[in-house]
């Protein structure tokens, strides 16, 4: 099924989209940078995802040819041991069981090591892929561990020796939204190598990254809530191709403004209905002034 199991290449895609929008946004900084790397190292996943799903006929042929030698020289032991029936003493045998038993032992074992070097090539493959992926998980997470949101929102405070950076608290939003969304993509590619490789060491260390990966993620999120929490946080340069948003206190200064015209608007409506019979009845009074004049 497509919804039971991760696609590399569309992990790729999203990735890619990811990719441009940091630099449309941000195209000179260091989190685009990091962004192309991680991109690179996708593209080295799709290479080595299919190097570890196809079996190593060469490390197999040989190992099965050891195997076989071993056993071969096993066998032909027993043929040159003399089992003439004679005086056998206890000790003796002792000595011969035990000497036995120590080379079955160092046969199996030399068996389960020729049978297993496939799956350990393959193992230290996949783990020197996971480090590199944890290594970039740290390279973002010190991209955003100068951008403090609380130099926007109590900007006299800030300390001398923070490094400036130029952005609004739209931007810084973004910038640390991106970090998160590259962070998540890191897991995403390691759990790719546990889905074509379910080795018990590999799983673990996936596990471990993707740990590593949730905590870093958690950090940056404080910082966006921290941000969104100032009053007046979408006042920044509307998103691309999205609609932008409106802040809750202007929506409700609008409604009041309605509120109070339309209560202007019935004030005055009330006010020419009473002025209508007032201006009847002066009339009225001057017309029979005038007509008593006229008399």
């Amino acid at each position: 099924m497509p919804y039971r199991s991760l696609n590399l290449e569309k992990t790729r895609g999203t990735l890619w989209k990811l990719v441009q929008r940091i630099e449309e946004r941000f195209p000179e900084s260091g989190l685009a940078q990091v962004a192309w790397e991680l991109h690179e190292i996708s593209l080295e996943a799709e290479s080595k995802v299919a190097w570890i799903s196809t079996p190593n006929y060469y490390l197999r042929i040989g190992a099965g040819l050891l195997i076989v030698t071993i056993l071969v020289i096993l066998v032909l032991s027993f043929y040159t041991v003399d089992w003439t029936i004679g005086t056998f003493p206890l000790t003796e045998f002792i000595q011969v069981v035990e000497a036995g038993f120590n080379d079955l032992v160092l046969i199996g074992a030399a068996i389960f090591f020729l049978v297993s070097i496939e799956t350990r090539v393959k193992r230290a493959r996949v783990l020197a892929s996971l480090n590199e992926l944890r290594a970039i998980a740290h390279v973002i997470d010190m991209h955003q561990l100068t951008k403090d949101p609380t130099e926007i929102t109590t900007p006299g405070q800030r300390a001398s020796s923070i490094p400036r950076h130029n952005l609004t608290p739209y931007e810084l939003n973004r910038y640390l939204d991106y970090c998160s969304e590259l962070l998540s993509l890191v897991s995403k590619i390691a759990s790719i190598y546990a889905q074509n490789f379910p080795d018990g060491t590999v799983v673990s260390a996936i596990n471990e990254l993707e740990a590593l990966t949730t905590g870093l993620s958690r950090k940056v999120w404080q910082k966006i809530v921290i941000l969104q929490g100032k009053e007046g946080m979408d006042s920044g340069p509307t998103p691309l191709n999205a609609t932008p948003r409106t802040s809750v206190e202007p929506a409700r200064k609008s409604k009041a403004a309605a509120k109070k015209n339309r209560s202007k608007s019935r004030a005055k409506k009330k006010t020419a209905k009473e002025l209508i019979p007032a201006k009847a009845r002066i009339k009225t009074t001057a017309t029979g002034k005038n007509a008593r004049g006229k008399q």
